[in-house]
C-alpha cells in the first residue's frame, strides 16, 4: 500500500490537482447514463477519493512546474489501474481478517459490510432519496429546524446542489459545442479551406479545458453558485463549507490507510476547496447518501431533536405503510396498532382469548402497522436508527450493538405479534377487546431501516448465528429505499407476498450471499432466488404428496452450495435512469417471468380480490415455468375435450412445498349446462379431494367452453380428520393415493452459481 500511495503521489506531482482530479472523473464516472452497464463497467468513484486524498496531503492545489506539453491525461490510466489495485487488495484482506477474526459469526459479515463501505457509492436512486428527504426535511414540514441547525433551509441546498451540477455540466456542454463547431467548419469546408487564427485557438482552448487542462473550467465558486442559484452567498457559502474539505500537508500514507480503516472524509464531503473558494466536486452531489446524517448530527446537540426524532419516526412509518400499501392493493388494516404481549417469564399461550387478569400477565406494545389480507396477515416495524462510523471502522462488537438496536429489534418486534396471532389466533388490542384472528394462515413480518444497510440486512443466516436475530422463523430486513424500488417496480401484490416469502426462507439465507437487496430481487423477477425445499421435510409435513424419490434427494444435496450473487440490476438501472430523465435511452420496466396462462390466473383473481387472490396467487407464481406449462397444458386439454363432447372435465394438481400444500382444480361447464349445478359438483369434488390429499388449502376454476373463468372458489379450512369425508372420497370413486402419481413441486429455476463477484456501484 504504501508504495503504491509513494507511486500515485509522485506521478501527481507536477501537475494541478484540480486537473488531475476532474481527469480522474472523466476515467472513473459516466458522464451520461445511456447504455450505462454497471456490470460491465470498470469505473470505480473510489479510485477517485484515493487520488484525491494523496493530492489533499501535499497541503495545496497547485503542483511543481509542469511542462504544458505533457498534460496529466497522460498519467489517467496509470493511476486507474493502480487505485484499483489497491481497493482489490483493500477488499480481499478486509475479507480474510473477517474469516480470520476470533469474532465469531459476525465478524465475517463485519468485513462484508466494511467492504461495501469502501466500495459503494450512490447507493440510492436520485428521485427516491430526494422524495425522502423532501418528506422529512422540506420547510412545509420540518418548519425552521434546518434553518436553525445548518443555517439555511433544505429548499437552499437543493438549489445550490443543482446549480453546483449545472455549472459543471453547461461548462462541459458549451466547450464541447465550441469544438463540435470548429470541427465541422474544417471537415464541412471547401476544397482548400483553411481554419484562421481565431477559429484554432477557440478549439484548442475548448480541447484543453475538457480533456488537458480542466481544473479551472469544472471548479466554481460561491459567487456564481449564488447567481445561478438564486441563494444568498452567506447561505451557498454556508452549504459549500459543509459539503468540503481543503488541502492540508499531511502523510499521504496515513490519509489512505485511514481511508481503507473506514475513516472516509468523503463520506460526507463532495467537494474539494482550494483555499481560494474555488470548489471542484469529486463525483456525486453535494448530499448524496448523507444529507440526512449531516442534518442529524447538527439536530443531536440541540433541544429540536426530540421534536425532530418524532417528525422522523411519523414520516417514516407513514412511507413505509404507503409503500406497502402500494405493493399489497390495499389499506394497512391498522397503524400505530396498540396491543399486549406477554412479559418476561410469561407464556405466549397465556394471552389467548380467555386470558383474564390480562394486565398481570401482559404489557402494552405498539405495532407500526398490520395488515390483514383474507388469511394472510404481515407485521410491520420500522426503525430510524443508523449504525454509527464506529461499527463503520468494523468494531464488531459496537456492530453488534448497533444491529441489536436496530434489525434486531424491529424484527423482534414484528416477530412477537407474530408469535402471538400464530399462537392464540388473535391478539388483545385493549385489556377489554379481543382481536380474533384464527382466519390466519400465513403470518410474515417486515423490519424496515432507514438506512442502506448492504449486506448487513441480507446475510440473516448470518445474523441468526451471531445472535441478532433470535427466532426461527425470519423476518424480511430491508431498507425503506429498496422497499420504495420493489413498490415502484412489481405489478402484482401476489409477486410481493412470493418475494416476502422468498426471502425469508432460512434455506435462500444460508445459501445466497449478497451485497445488495435489489441484486436479490432483480434475481428473483428473472425467475431465480429459489432452494428446493428438503424433499425429506416435505414428505414429514406432507406425507399425502408421496415419498421423495433419490433424484429428489441429490437434486436438493446438489444445489446446497454458497451463490455469490454478483450484479443483477442493470435493466433496473435502466428503466430508472430513463424514468428519472438521466438518460434518454428508452427502457421498459423489468417484470417478473411467468407463463401467460398463470398469469391470467393470477390477474382474475386479483381482479376485485376474489377469493385466494392473494395467498394462492402467489402459490401458483412460485411454479417452475414446468409446472406452469403444464398447468397451461392442462387448462388447454380440459377445454378442448369439453369443446368436443361438451361434457364436464376436470383437472387436478397439488404442489405440496415448505409453505404448504396448495391444490389447484379446474371444472369444465359445458355450453348449456348450470353454472350453480357446475358450481355445485366442483365444490364437492374440490372438498373430497383437499381431504384425501390434506391440502391446506384449494382453489377451484369454473371454465367456460370459450376458455373464459366463469367463478372461483377457495377453501383454507383446517385440515382435519372425518369419517364423513372419508365416506365421499369413497362415494366419489376418487383414485387412490398410490394410484394418482406424485404432486408437481412448485420448483423455480435457478442458476447453479451466479459467480460474478459482488456489486460495487460506482
Amino acid at each position: 500500500m504504501r508504495d503504491k500511495v509513494m507511486t500515485i503521489s509522485n506521478l501527481v506531482a507536477p501537475y494541478d490537482a484540480f486537473d488531475v482530479i476532474d481527469l480522474m472523473r472523466q476515467r472513473e464516472m459516466p458522464l451520461i447514463l445511456d447504455g450505462y452497464r454497471e456490470s460491465l463497467d470498470e469505473g470505480r468513484a473510489a479510485a477517485i477519493e484515493i487520488v484525491a486524498l494523496i493530492l489533499l496531503a501535499r497541503g495545496r492545489r497547485e503542483g511543481g512546474s509542469p511542462n504544458l506539453a505533457d498534460a496529466p491525461n497522460s498519467i489517467i490510466q496509470e493511476l486507474h489501474h493502480h487505485t484499483l489495485e489497491m481497493l482489490d487488495v483493500g477488499t480481499f484482506a478486509l475479507l480474510a481478517e473477517g474469516t480470520e477474526s476470533s469474532h465469531g459469526p459476525l465478524a465475517p459479515l463485519a468485513a462484508d459490510y466494511r467492504s461495501s463501505e469502501l466500495n459503494i457509492r450512490n447507493k440510492q436512486y436520485a428521485h427516491i432519496h430526494d422524495r425522502f428527504n423532501e418528506a422529512l426535511f422540506g420547510s412545509p414540514v420540518c418548519g425552521s429546524l434546518i434553518l436553525d441547525a445548518l443555517g439555511f433551509t433544505y429548499e437552499e441546498f437543493i438549489a445550490v446542489r443543482e446549480s453546483i451540477r449545472d455549472i459543471y455540466v453547461d461548462g462541459i456542454t458549451s466547450n464541447l459545442d465550441a469544438l463540435g463547431e470548429v470541427a465541422m467548419n474544417w471537415n464541412g469546408g471547401k476544397d482548400g479551406y483553411e481554419q484562421n487564427a481565431e477559429e484554432i485557438e477557440t478549439g484548442r482552448a475548448a480541447a484543453t479545458s475538457i480533456f488537458f487542462f480542466p481544473g479551472n473550467r469544472a471548479s466554481t465558486n460561491p459567487e456564481a453558485v449564488s447567481q445561478k442559484s438564486g441563494v444568498g452567498i452567506d447561505q451557498v457559502r454556508a452549504i459549500l463549507r459543509l459539503f468540503s474539505v481543503s488541502f492540508e500537508s499531511a502523510d499521504p500514507v496515513h490519509s489512505v490507510q485511514e481511508f481503507f480503516d473506514g475513516k472516509n472524509v468523503f463520506s460526507r464531503a463532495a467537494l474539494i476547496c482550494d483555499g481560494a473558494d474555488n470548489f471542484l466536486t469529486l463525483s456525486s452531489p453535494i448530499g448524496n447518501d448523507c444529507f440526512r446524517h449531516v442534518a442529524e448530527d447538527a439536530l443531536k446537540p440541540s433541544p429540536a431533536w426530540n421534536k425532530y426524532d418524532r417528525l422522523r419516526t411519523r414520516v417514516s412509518e407513514g412511507l413505509a405503510t404507503d409503500y406497502l400499501q402500494s405493493l399489497l392493493d390495499c389499506e394497512a388494516s391498522y397503524t400505530q396498532l396498540k396491543y399486549f404481549r406477554p412479559k418476561k417469564g410469561v407464556e405466549t399461550a397465556a394471552l389467548g382469548a380467555a386470558a383474564v387478569g390480562l394486565t398481570e400477565l401482559a404489557d402494552e406494545a405498539e405495532a407500526d402497522a398490520l395488515f390483514l389480507i383474507e388469511d394472510v396477515a404481515i407485521c410491520v416495524e420500522v426503525k430510524g436508527r443508523s449504525v454509527s462510523e464506529r461499527a463503520k471502522l468494523g468494531m464488531v462488537k459496537r456492530l453488534a450493538t448497533d444491529l441489536e438496536v436496530t434489525v434486531g429489534e424491529a424484527a423482534s418486534q414484528a416477530h412477537r405479534l407474530e408469535e402471538l396471532i400464530t399462537t392464540n389466533g388473535g391478539i388483545w388490542i385493549s385489556k377489554d377487546q379481543w382481536l380474533a384472528l384464527d382466519h390466519i394462515s400465513e403470518v410474515r413480518s417486515i423490519a424496515i431501516c432507514l438506512d442502506d444497510m448492504g449486506p448487513l440486512a441480507v446475510a440473516l443466516d448470518q445474523l441468526v448465528r451471531s445472535g441478532i436475530l433470535q427466532t426461527k422463523k425470519l423476518p424480511w430486513i430491508v431498507s425503506l429505499h429498496d422497499l420504495a424500488v420493489i413498490a415502484e417496480t412489481l405489478d402484482r401484490p401476489s409477486e410481493f407476498l412470493l418475494y416476502l416469502r422468498r426471502r425469508s426462507d432460512s434455506d435462500i439465507s444460508k445459501h445466497y450471499i449478497a451485497v445488495d437487496e435489489l441484486d436479490m430481487f432483480m434475481l428473483f423477477l428473472a425467475g431465480g432466488l429459489y432452494i428446493e425445499p428438503d424433499p425429506e421435510l416435505v414428505y414429514k409435513l406432507h406425507p399425502t404428496a408421496g415419498k421423495p424419490t433419490g433424484a429428489a434427494r441429490a437434486r436438493y444435496r446438489a444445489q446446497a452450495i454458497p451463490t455469490r450473487v454478483g450484479t443483477h440490476t442493470d435493466e433496473l438501472d435502466a428503466w430508472i435512469y430513463y424514468q428519472e430523465g438521466a438518460s434518454t435511452t428508452e427502457q421498459t420496466k423489468p417484470r417478473f417471468r411467468s407463463n401467460d396462462d398463470v398469469l391470467r390466473i393470477v390477474d382474475f383473481l386479483a381482479d376485485g380480490h376474489k377469493p385466494g387472490w392473494l395467498r394462492f396467487g402467489a402459490d401458483l407464481l412460485n411454479l417452475s415455468s414446468e409446472a406452469q406449462e403444464n398447468l397451461s397444458t392442462g387448462m388447454l386439454k380440459t377445454i378442448r375435450q369439453t369443446q368436443i363432447d361438451h361434457q364436464r372435465h376436470s383437472l387436478a394438481q397439488g404442489y405440496a412445498g415448505a409453505w404448504g400444500f396448495p391444490s389447484l382444480f379446474i371444472c369444465s361447464q359445458p355450453i348449456g349446462s348450470s353454472q350453480n349445478d357446475c358450481l355445485q359438483w366442483m365444490s364437492t369434488y374440490m372438498v373430497a379431494k383437499k381431504h384425501q390429499l390434506q391440502s391446506d388449502r384449494c382453489l377451484g376454476l369454473l371454465m367456460l367452453e370459450r376458455g373464459d373463468i366463469s367463478a372461483v372458489r377457495y377453501d383454507n379450512s383446517p385440515v382435519r380428520q372425518s369419517a364423513e369425508l372419508d365416506q365421499l372420497v369413497v362415494d366419489m370413486q376418487l383414485q387412490p393415493l398410490d394410484r394418482i402419481g406424485r404432486t408437481i413441486p412448485p420448483s423455480a429455476r435457478r442458476a447453479k452459481k451466479q459467480l460474478r463477484g459482488s456489486r460495487g456501484k460506482g
